[in-house]
């Protein structure tokens, strides 16, 4: 079945919290927002926000005091305060390599609830097929009740055999062995749609057609690849990726610091503070250790760019299938109705 996501995504971003307990869209809304791995995965974006918080930490002073003794015989202390004047984009680049992070984490939890939509969405459709099917042998079985009656009392007028009265119970045996079936597949499928809304839901009102999609398989390509939150992680993690590598690109860069140092100890020869502006850099192993790290994150960039088309191959390959086996169950429905027509 292919849904119509656009309807499912506004039922979801512009309506609140429903009360209602019956119905499709109580169904979805349910899962929204009492599934706990949703508020789960909140919690990982929140700390996400708090790492960029501590990123721009660096931009502010920072105090410490140095104190040591010697043989408990001489002691000194002293007080240092850095401020970063220049650090040459290096700061610039783990913020925005933070934020890349924090920007997947939000594309994974659309994703989370998207998939959660669509779980909810298919278990809905489970539970009112069940649902039917046990009302169809239901109805099927009291009309093999009725029949079996009818037998008995022509058996008594001896217009029926006893041949007959066993074949109808053959057949009322198996019909309560496919009711009792139904019931089963019943009770699973609300389980499972019931471990997704964790509120019992009546679902007893068919699915609109409105919520499924419409149209040929060029304008549902097009809807369901733009729409896709698949896609959307994939290139999240572009972007992240991209951001690893300008950070790994300027991780050697100097940073330009405002320093003050004042002893604090009476037992060194001055006690004046002092101020000036110092450069400090780490350039381990001539360069050839960051070279190795900045050719890595490019080729995470060129993996990031091919996983995006193999996921859009790979969407485009199911929604053929998908609008394949619509037209086929269309084509299906056709040919029984034409039948069903013939024989009446």
């Amino acid at each position: 079945m292919i849904f119509n996501w656009s309807a499912l995504f506004w039922c979801y971003f512009t309506l609140g919290p429903c009360f209602a307990e019956s119905g499709f869209e109580a169904a979805l809304k349910a899962t929204f927002f009492n599934h706990p791995s949703i508020a789960g995965k909140d919690a990982e974006v929140n700390a996400r926000l708090y790492e960029i918080s501590a990123i721009n930490g660096q931009k502010f002073p920072t105090v410490s005091i140095d104190a040591n003794a010697y043989d408990g015989r001489q002691a000194s202390a002293n007080l240092q305060v850095k401020q970063p004047l220049l650090t040459f984009g290096r700061i610039s680049a783990e913020l925005k390599l933070s934020r890349a992070k924090s920007e997947v984490e939000k594309a994974e939890l659309f994703d989370l609830k998207r998939n959660l939509l669509e779980q909810t969405a298919i278990a809905y459709v489970e539970v009112t097929g069940a649902i039917n099917n046990k009302v169809i042998a239901e109805d099927y079985l009291n009309t093999l009740i009725e029949l079996r009656d009818k037998v008995k009392r022509r058996e008594v007028g001896q217009l029926a055999t006893k041949a007959d009265v066993v074949l109808v119970e053959a057949r009322l045996v198996q019909a309560k062995g496919q009711l009792a079936k139904y019931k089963g597949e019943l009770a699973r499928r609300e389980n499972d749609l019931l471990m997704l809304t964790q509120k019992t839901i009546d679902c007893t009102t068919e699915v609109s057609d409105a919520w499924f999609a419409k149209g040929d398989l060029g304008t549902l390509k097009e809807e369901i690849v733009n729409m896709s939150s698949e896609i959307t992680v994939k290139s999240r993690m572009l972007d992240l990726a991209q951001a690893e590598r300008e950070m790994q690109v300027k991780a050697d860069r100097p940073t330009l610091y405002l320093r003050a140092d004042k002893p604090l100890s009476k037992n060194v020869g001055s006690s004046t503070p002092t101020v000036g502006i110092f450069l400090e850099t780490d350039f381990s192993g001539f360069g050839k250790i960051r070279k190795g790290h900045v050719n890595a994150a490019q080729a995470r960039v060129d993996a990031a760019l091919q996983d995006i088309n193999s996921t859009k191959v790979n969407l485009i390959g199911r929604v053929k299938g998908l609008v394949h086996n619509r037209n086929q169950a269309k084509q299906l429905l056709s040919e029984l109705k034409a039948s069903v027509g013939a024989i009446e």
